[in-house]
């Protein structure tokens, strides 16, 4: 029996991805990659969409705020802080 607050198990050592070959890095870090842009893709995908179906269903909905969106706005920016 191990003896209180004393793990069974040694604690791996810090650089444990020696443990894997160049080859299996690269696979991990590629489909993390790929992962992260299949995930940003299907965002945009998705929020065109419903840009394209808000449009389409109420086409004038955001003609009101047209001229707010293309002004810039008189609010004290940290870039105009530091001009």
């Amino acid at each position: 029996m191990p003896a209180f607050g004393k793990s069974p198990t040694p604690p791996l050592p810090l650089p444990f991805i020696h443990r894997y070959s160049p080859a299996m890095v690269a696979a991990i870090l590629l489909s993390a990659l790929a992962m992260t842009l299949i995930v940003g893709v299907r965002y945009l995908m998705a929020s065109g969409g419903f840009a394209l179906a808000t449009r389409l269903r109420q086409p004038g909905l955001y003609r009101v705020h047209k001229r707010t969106f293309r002004q810039p706005s008189n609010s004290v920016t940290p870039a105009k802080a530091v001009v």
